[in-house]
């Protein structure tokens, strides 16, 4: 149970750092090298032995936070739950604006770029810069993840994890290990050769599906506040690494998860993410202390990460609904027309054509281009430039909200009241 007492030592808040198994290296029987990932390629150590590592069972785990660290989470899931039934009362999108900037943080975690505007081509034209993709897979999955039953289950993290490893560079590749437990050794730094000058070997692969089993079992735990699961389920995904590829995006999902299960959200995400990749290292080297057994250190990082990120939603939140008023003051045509309809769809989705706004509006693409020339005349959008896949308009004021959440360096400073 998660125990809070104000007369405890550092110790009282430890778990036992995780242990070591030595393990025959052999060489591995695929490469799968072109991915990025570094468990495979041909052996060229002469070492016989690694050490891989056995991290903790938690599903029966205490979890031992200070008073203050608990009266902080405490606060923020008030705030997280106050924020989300404000945006419930509102139709303004401002949630699809959330869920895209967490994909986009999440990618970029992992190095993965691309602008606001790219991604939002990319959902309605298919030959849209293809450095995108990576982003709609995380929107997806993030989608999925929100949409799962109660509880967790390894069929619904595989449904979470598919979504990702959907990326059009595996097409036309036989890359079907990629969508099951992986079946090989993988390890962080050293040489992508051998793991035996690797900073951390996750466990056997051998292992794995215990220890999924034990994550599936602390998922389903009701005396943890959902703060503290997500961060210590996010931290044993991580460790345990069950996957080939995708573990980071597959984990950061499954926290937004947590907080839809346990219902402190139901109407939108705090881009958690947005909040990770403000201070990475911090993030990177809680990760390293949680296998060192300080779990407090990942609970931090995350009640640190959320406090900024819902700081950056309660902008977003400001901003956007400025900038409607700003186009409704211009619209001026009288309530139930087509036109006032067109601000909430933009904030959705910041890049049309005719054919997107006619299925989004009920109406025939004819009206969906007069529509579209009205909005120019108003500033709401402008053309893209015609080219052979068609004409495209762009919201320049809401892809202006987005490159501002995207952009980190923004928030370097900022802390939220």
């Amino acid at each position: 149970m998660e125990k809070i007492s104000k007369q405890m030592s550092t110790k009282d808040f430890q778990w036992p750092a995780i242990s070591y198994e030595n393990l025959a290296w052999q060489e591995p029987q695929e490469d799968f090298g072109e991915l990025g990932i570094n468990p495979l390629g041909p052996n060229r150590s002469s070492e016989t032995y690694y050490q891989a590592a056995l991290p903790l069972l938690i599903a029966e785990r205490s979890v031992t936070i200070p008073d203050d660290l608990s009266t902080r989470i405490s606060s923020l899931l008030v705030e997280m739950a106050r924020f989300d039934v404000e945006l419930a009362q509102r139709a303004d999108n401002v949630p699809s604006m959330l869920l895209r900037s967490e994909s986009s943080a999440s990618s970029q975690i992992d190095r993965l770029v691309s602008s606001p505007r790219n991604v939002a081509l990319a959902e309605v034209y298919s030959k849209a810069p293809s450095d995108a993709a990576p982003i709609l897979a995380n929107m997806a999955a993030t989608k999925i993840a929100l949409e799962l039953p109660t509880g967790l289950s390894l069929d619904g993290i595989f449904e979470v994890h598919s979504a990702l490893i959907s990326d059009k560079k595996f097409e036309n590749q036989d890359y079907s290990a990629l969508e099951k437990l992986r079946q090989n050794p993988v390890w962080f730094g050293g040489t992508s050769l051998t793991p035996h000058t690797a900073l951390f070997v996750p466990p056997a692969f051998q292992r794995v599906p215990e220890y999924m089993e034990d994550l599936i079992e602390f998922g389903t735990r009701s005396d943890l506040n959902p703060v503290v699961k997500a961060a210590i389920l996010y931290a044993q995904f991580q460790t345990v690494h069950p996957f080939l590829i995708a573990n980071g995006p597959t984990g950061r999902a499954l926290i937004h998860h947590v907080f839809r299960d346990d219902g402190v959200l139901s109407s939108t995400v705090i881009p958690v993410s947005v909040g990770l990749l403000h201070n990475i290292d911090s993030y990177l080297d809680a990760l390293h202390l949680y296998r060192e057994g300080d779990p407090l250190a990942i609970i931090e990082s995350l009640t640190d990460a959320l406090e900024l990120s819902l700081y950056v939603s309660k902008v977003t939140e400001v901003s956007i609904e400025s900038v409607l008023e700003d186009w409704n003051g211009l619209v001026g045509d009288r309530k139930g027309s087509k036109i006032r309809q067109l601000p909430k769809t933009l904030v959705k989705q910041p890049v049309v054509n005719s054919k997107y706004l006619a299925n989004s509006l009920g109406v025939t693409q004819r009206t969906a281009t007069t529509l579209i020339l009205r909005a120019c005349e108003y500033g709401m959008l402008r053309h893209m430039g015609k080219r052979e896949r068609g004409d495209f308009y762009q919201a320049d004021a809401i892809l202006n909200v987005l490159d501002n959440i995207s952009e980190a360096s923004t928030f370097r400073t900022i802390r939220p009241a």
